[in-house]
């Protein structure tokens, strides 16, 4: 065979020891023993369970029987191709070997699905084209990479950028397990509860595209107190929205902002709201956070929005329905809530938005700018022992210090937040930080907001919720009568489509039909009553 001509089409050719494949003037595998190399780097790999392979490049079938004949439970291997040519070649390949890997769990993402695959995974039940069905990341804990030929050279960015994006996906699902089980419950109590009353709020949408004015967004950093006098001297002239922790600090620098987005679900937040009752600011409220708000704060001025915190069945059926309020992706962080819908209350993007506080960092013995409730909190309980520096944030194990001499620092999830805020906001125009532009003469007024409300069919949907959990407490009790055929169907398709029942035991990931899951369920359906009732 003459190889200095090689086919610009891939195209299996005869190796000394076997097969390969020539193409745009490479050979993909080796020309003397193609099958060595992958068969070797399979055979030393030390496999753990709840692992999925990322596969690239296997365009013949050399070490893929091998991986399969080690995989032990819940492994799956993901055949990756970024070069079209090849993935063609590589989904002939598999036809003809499939029958012998009946029992491996392989699946192979269309050129589309790859690029979409990070977010794939995210989901419950994904179909992919190839017919294998992606059941949840809850079976894995890791991603492996293997590189099977050198067909990945074509895209090597690709791959990277591939296993990156799975790899923090699957730690994301973790780590937002980790904070169900903390807080699931109380999301969803919290949700429902402020459901209950949304009928009497202003959709949030009619704030939108509707403000002309510049709008300045504050979070609780210590930049918050950088231009704030010659803000408080030029109030008219802007726009304000904060979030809750910088609402304190601006009061008492005698600030009153136009809207406070809070997302906290727990009830320590009150306290940034404690003497406000007779302040004419709007509030804007993830569904999730404290009801206890319009205990105290006439309902009428706040708007609800929805974090979508979890993938859940009941949110989709409330989505289904038209009941949630306006949605966006879990950020995590209050100020990037507040700086995401600025961006959505402006008129357009030549309206500028200028932000402070939101510095994902502090100094040395300060976590947050003055007269916020951390702060507060340190003036009071500190003595001649207890300093009102807090030393612990800046040299602690988890701290991460951002400057030679000493004067910044963050931690991981800060610079998380602030690599996030930067991927989001990175191609908004207008935008400025800690810096302030005057408008002289300006007569620019905000557009009128229509006072528009949500439909009464959310009560109904809460009725129908009750009854769902009176007839699985009755199914679960006895008083309802079932074989136990139609008991686990009908108590698995009833549980499944109210799945805040279980989302935050630490094993929700999935519905699991067991004696002692059910032991749980009945236990939160009576939490859940009384809410409803």
């Amino acid at each position: 065979m003459n190889y200095s001509t090689i086919n610009e089409k891939p195209c299996i050719v005869t190796a000394k020891q076997g097969f390969s494949v020539s193409y745009k003037e490479r050979f993909l595998y080796s020309k003397y023993n193609p099958s060595k190399l992958i068969i070797d780097k399979v055979s030393e790999l030390s496999i753990l369970p709840g692992t999925i392979f990322l596969c690239n490049s296997a365009i013949l079938e050399y070490g893929i029987k091998e991986l399969c004949n080690k995989l032990p439970e819940n492994c799956l291997i993901l055949l990756c191709e970024f070069n079209k040519d090849l993935h063609k070649l590589m989904e002939q390949t598999y036809s003809q070997i499939k029958n012998d890997l009946k029992n491996a769990e392989i699946a192979i993402p269309t050129f589309e699905e790859l690029f979409l695959l990070p977010n794939i995974i995210q989901k419950s039940n994904y179909l992919f084209k190839c017919g294998y069905t992606f059941k949840s990341l809850g079976y894995y804990k890791r991603f492996v990479r293997i590189d099977f030929s050198a067909g990945t050279f074509f895209n090597e960015n690709l791959y990277n950028e591939l296993e990156n994006a799975c790899i923090n996906s699957i730690k994301t699902f973790w780590s937002n397990r980790v904070t169900l089980v903390k807080f699931g419950r109380k999301y969803s109590y919290n949700l429902f509860k402020n459901l209950k009353k949304i009928e009497s709020t202003i959709k949030i949408e009619q704030y939108f595209n509707k403000i002309e004015k510049p709008i300045i967004v504050f979070g609780a950093g210590q930049t918050l107190e950088k231009d704030i006098q010659t803000i408080k001297s030029n109030r008219e002239q802007f726009y304000i929205l904060c979030a809750d922790t910088a609402l304190q600090p601006l009061l008492r620098h005698k600030i009153s902002p136009d809207g406070v987005f809070i997302e906290e679900a727990q009830n320590i937040i009150k306290k940034a709201f404690i003497g406000t009752n007779k302040e004419n600011f709007r509030i804007f409220a993830g569904l999730s956070s404290i009801p206890e708000l319009s205990e105290y704060i006439d309902i009428s001025k706040i708007s609800y929005f929805t974090s979508l915190y979890t993938n859940a069945n009941y949110l989709e059926n409330l989505n289904k329905k038209n009941l949630l309020p306006y949605q966006n992706m879990p950020f995590g962080s209050v100020g990037i809530t507040t700086m995401y819908y600025a961006t959505k209350f402006r008129k357009d993007d030549s309206v500028p938005i200028f932000y402070y506080g939101l510095d994902f960092s502090y100094s040395a013995g300060y976590t947050h700018t003055r007269n916020t409730i951390a702060h507060i909190e340190r003036l009071c309980k500190s003595n001649r022992i207890n300093k009102v520096e807090n030393y612990n944030a800046a040299f602690s194990a988890t701290s991460i210090k951002l400057s030679k001499d000493n004067s910044c620092f963050s931690t991981p999830v800060l610079l998380n937040y602030k690599n996030l805020f930067d991927s989001i906001f990175s191609e908004e125009k207008n935008i400025f930080m800690n810096t302030i532009k005057l408008y002289e003469n300006t007569n620019s007024k905000n557009k009128d907001i229509k006072e528009e409300h949500y439909t009464n069919n959310i009560q109904e949907f809460l009725k129908n919720e009750k009854d769902k959990l009176l007839r699985i407490k009755n199914i679960l009790t006895g008083t309802e009568k079932l074989s136990p055929e139609a008991t686990e169907k009908t108590l698995t398709k009833l549980i499944t489509s109210s799945d805040y029942l279980y989302l935050h035991f630490p094993d929700g990931w999935q519905f699991n039909y067991s004696q002692s899951f059910l032991n749980r369920i009945r236990n939160e359906v009576e939490f859940f009553l009384k809410l409803y009732e």
